[in-house]
């Protein structure tokens, strides 16, 4: 009978314990913190399927008036599934997603997906987005030798506005060319070159501004048509070294080595030296052996002047190959040097 009683006492302490615990929140239940977001998720990358795709949440920060990153996630590629759970002080809030997609040569490309609004603790969310970063230049290829059909070795520089640069061997024996690039995930231009083996770099006026593509179905590249029709000159001979080329440290450069008719030709004189005085420095200018009547100007550093620059007109000109001659003066001490450039009409 007193084990009972004991007995008794037992389960009813038990059963107020219970329900103090539970009057106080003690109960087993967990306290949900999270926000689940997940769905289907399909990705290709110039029309396969990426080695590696990581799906990021950002947040917008005040403070540092930029998007700070909340979460993070690999997306299963097999099963082209994803989820993630993002802490519940961000319930509705707009919450960016941005993609970062590799393929298998380690290349990657961050793009923004979209917006998601976290209005509740439980999301299912599909993805779907088809980027294109192969992009293949190419087009009619027309090259000229000094006006002469060209057809020998070609090469040709991609390079863009941090000279940053890539060679493609141009096979000039058909009348088109193409080379492939990958496209980076913000604007770029690229500035195209030609040199074959008779002729120094000709900077052909092309330029090209490119960035990621993303496209609603999948795509293994854009093509982007250049024509490359251009006429380039034959290196400069120079059988014996002038006294412009080692006195004074002086050079040439040209802007350009090849303008339409009526266009102006840009011609620089570079002067490098360091002198202990201040130089005066004359320029006469002349164009198949004729004086032109233009300004040099001049750029100096400490009041020292380095470089010379004109613009020599080419209106009237006969298209074709044309003969430029540059006398300069420093300190009533003459050197002159010979220069080509091309006209089109």
């Amino acid at each position: 009978m007193k084990i009972k009683l004991k007995l008794i006492k037992i389960i009813a302490v038990t059963m107020l314990f219970g329900l103090f615990a539970a009057s106080c929140g003690g109960g087993d239940e967990p306290v949900n913190d999270k926000i689940s977001l997940s769905g289907k998720a399909v990705f290709t990358l110039n029309g396969n399927t990426p080695r590696i795709v990581e799906l990021h949440a950002l947040s917008w920060n005040d403070d540092l008036n930029d998007f700070i990153e909340i979460k993070s996630a690999a997306v299963n590629l097999k099963k082209k599934s994803y989820s993630m759970s993002i802490d519940k002080k961000y319930l509705n809030n707009d919450v960016p997603l941005k993609a970062k997609i590799s393929d298998d040569e380690g290349r990657s490309t961050m793009q923004m997906i979209e917006s998601i609004n976290l209005n509740t603790e439980k999301i299912k969310h599909n993805i779907e987005l088809h980027v294109v970063t192969k992009v293949l230049l190419g087009g009619l290829l027309d090259i000229k030798l000094e006006g002469a059909p060209y057809t020998g070795e070609l090469l040709l520089e991609v390079v863009d506005e941090d000279d940053n640069w890539r060679h493609f061997n141009i096979n000039t024996g058909n009348n088109t060319w193409e080379v492939e690039l990958w496209a980076p995930d913000s604007p770029v231009t690229y500035f195209l070159w030609l040199q074959s083996p008779e002729t120094d770099w000709h900077n052909t006026g092309i330029t090209i501004t490119m960035c990621v593509l993303v496209k609603d179905k999948p795509s293994d590249a854009i093509h982007e048509n250049v024509n490359l029709v251009i006429n380039i000159l034959q290196k400069t001979k120079i059988g014996f070294v002038t006294a412009f080329d080692t006195n004074y440290d002086l050079e040439i450069n040209m802007i350009s080595v090849n303008v339409n008719l009526g266009d102006m030709i840009v011609v620089e004189i570079l002067n490098r030296r360091d002198y202990t005085h201040k130089p005066v420095i004359e320029c006469i200018w002349f164009v198949n052996g004729i004086m032109q009547d233009v300004n040099t100007s001049s750029i100096s550093v400490s009041g020292i002047p380095y470089l010379g620059r004109t613009n020599l007109p080419t209106t009237g000109l006969t298209p074709g190959k044309q003969y430029g001659l540059v006398v300069v003066s420093i300190d009533g001490v003459a050197f002159a040097n010979e220069f080509e450039f091309w006209v089109n009409e």
